[in-house]
C-alpha cells in the first residue's frame, strides 16, 4: 500500500513535466502510471521496512508520513533516470538526495527510539519479542567459582 498518490507529488514537489520526463520509458509524452505506481510503493515499503519492528502497518497517511515518502519517492524516480551510482557526496549536495538522506535519518532515529510518527500505533510487545535469561539450577552447574578453580 502506497502511503501516498500522484497529486501527493504533483504540483507540490514535481510539475506536471519532470514527472513525465522521471517515468514516460515509452516516449508517449505522459506520465507512466504504471512505473510511478510502482515507485510510490517502493517508496513506502522503504519506510515499513524502516520501522516495522516498532510501528503497527500500515501507517496512517499523515502529513509526517506523505513528507518522508515524497522525499524517498522522488528521490527514486530521479534515480531510475541515473545510469550510474552516485557517491553520497553528491547525493547530499543534491537538493533531491539530502531531502532523501533527511527522510532516512529521520526513519533510523524512529526506529531507534529517538524520535516518533505522527499518528503511528506502537507494536505491543509479544512474548516473542521478549528476550528473558531462563537460569535454571543445570546452567548454575556451569559457573566456575572460587571451589572449582582451586582444583586446577
Amino acid at each position: 500500500m502506497a502511503y501516498i498518490v500522484q497529486s501527493d507529488l504533483e504540483p507540490q514537489r514535481l510539475t506536471h513535466t519532470e514527472l513525465v520526463e522521471l517515468t514516460d520509458d515509452s516516449g508517449t509524452g505522459e506520465v507512466d502510471t504504471t512505473v510511478l505506481a510502482a515507485v510510490l510503493t517502493e517508496a513506502s515499503d522503504e519506510i515499513d521496512s524502516y520501522i516495522s519492528g516498532r510501528y503497527t502497518l500500515p501507517l496512517q497517511a499523515t502529513g509526517q508520513v506523505k513528507q518522508v515518502c515524497r522525499d524517498i519517492a522522488v528521490f527514486r524516480l530521479f534515480l531510475r533516470r541515473r545510469r550510474t551510482k552516485v557517491p553520497l557526496s553528491v547525493v547530499d549536495a543534491d537538493p533531491v538526495g539530502a531531502g532523501y538522506r533527511a527522510a532516512t535519518q529521520f526513519l533510523e532515529q524512529v526506529r531507534a527510539g529517538e524520535a516518533s510518527l505522527d499518528g503511528a500505533t506502537l507494536k505491543q510487545a509479544t512474548e516473542l519479542d521478549v528476550v528473558t535469561a531462563d537460569h535454571t539450577q543445570a546452567d548454575q552447574q556451569d559457573v566456575f567459582d572460587k571451589t572449582k578453580l582451586e582444583a586446577f
